[in-house]
């Protein structure tokens, strides 16, 4: 788990704090620096082909990298920063997401517990 600048940064302690308060299976400690970075690269490239026509590279994105810095990289004269409208970039990604997408660092795991719990709840 990283928490930081560079992949060795450690976990900030009082994440690992609340982690350890709530219990694994009530607290995800995600397993990528951001929550984007659940986004496969296929994905984001997908999206920023139908942005950016023609001008993008092939997509590189990990783990501990941050999206904006990968989308600079893969677009030649990217005109917007992801993070001047996360929710409205967001919601276009999802546009262009399929099932396959899901399959990404611990993700399904986590929807798997999500639906498994509001099915416990629905049933209680």
């Amino acid at each position: 788990m990283c928490d930081g600048d560079s992949p060795g940064a450690t976990l900030r302690e009082y994440k690992q704090r609340v982690g350890t308060e709530l219990g694994a299976d009530k607290c995800w400690i995600t397993e990528g620096r951001e929550i984007e970075n659940y986004l496969p690269p296929t994905l984001l490239g997908r999206y920023l082909s139908g942005r950016y026509p023609d001008k993008v590279r092939p997509v590189q994105f990990g783990r501990d990298d941050r999206i904006s810095d990968c989308i600079k990289a893969a677009v030649d004269g990217a005109s917007f920063t992801y993070g001047d409208d996360k929710k409205g970039n967001a919601r276009n990604i999802c546009d262009v997401m399929t099932a396959e997408d899901m399959d990404v660092l611990d993700l399904g795991c986590w929807m798997t517990k999500t639906l498994d719990s509001i099915a416990s709840w629905n049933r209680g």
